[in-house]
């Protein structure tokens, strides 16, 4: 059995989507604009989701106290399984302060990026690049309960005599692949030019149910992914 892969979904997305994953992530829940505390809190979701908090607002002046507050009363009146703390901008004093708080304070688990989340502290991981082995990803945090971003982003590589170069591709550019490689769990296809090799990596739908269920046994306590980019896999786990 897989671990449990979240959807991450916005508001319209679940507001319109017919039938919901089985396990949901409310995305988009930011620092206020107008006031000292968070903006778009969810009213309702499903028992047991996710609530993603990002930056993509910045920190700014804003009171840790309230904070706790609201996150508190939501998820006590939702059920929230968990609160993803998704910050991406660089480390500053009150930022690491309101994590800290959150991650004592909270009544439910509080993963954070490896930049902000130290001791036995739950972690939020970036997506393992598909050319790096799981375990060598994981390897800095064994023993602490690791929540690792799925995103499926497929790879292309170009090999010539100078060395080679790595680049993400969308989705949208990615073609069948016909080859599989065990160690990495992804779906591969060569290309063969004058002066360089090409290799595009990525993962079908059966091949990343079988990279969460190796997840499960490096101790992977869930995946996160944005409901965009999973529903075109169409995973059946």
């Amino acid at each position: 059995m897989a671990i449990v892969c979240y959807h991450a979904m916005t508001a319209a997305e679940l507001s319109t989507c017919d039938h919901l994953p089985a396990h949901v992530g409310w995305l988009a829940c930011h620092f206020s604009l107008s006031g000292p505390g968070l903006s778009n809190i969810p009213k309702e979701l499903p028992a047991n989701s996710l609530l993603i908090l990002d930056d993509s607002a910045p920190f700014h002046h804003h009171q840790p106290e309230v904070i706790l507050r609201q996150l508190q009363e939501t998820i006590s009146a939702l059920e929230v399984r968990a609160v993803i703390l998704d910050l991406q901008r660089p480390n500053d004093p009150g930022v690491q302060n309101l994590v800290s708080m959150l991650q004592r304070e909270l009544p439910c688990s509080v993963p954070a990026p490896p930049q902000h989340s130290s001791g036995n502290h739950p972690v939020f991981l970036p997506p393992c690049p598909l050319n790096l082995p799981l375990e060598r990803h994981l390897a800095s945090y064994q023993g602490r309960e690791i929540w690792l971003d799925a995103a499926p982003f497929p790879t292309q590589i170009t090999v010539t005599a100078q060395g080679y170069t790595s680049q993400a591709l969308s989705m949208a550019e990615l073609r069948d692949a016909t080859h599989w490689e065990p160690e990495l769990y992804c779906n591969y296809k060569i290309a063969l030019q004058d002066d360089r090799i090409i290799f595009t990596l990525s993962r079908d739908a059966d091949a990343f149910c079988s990279w969460l269920e190796y997840a499960e046994t490096l101790g992977v306590t869930a995946a996160i992914g944005l409901y965009q980019e999973l529903k075109q896999q169409k995973p059946p786990c």
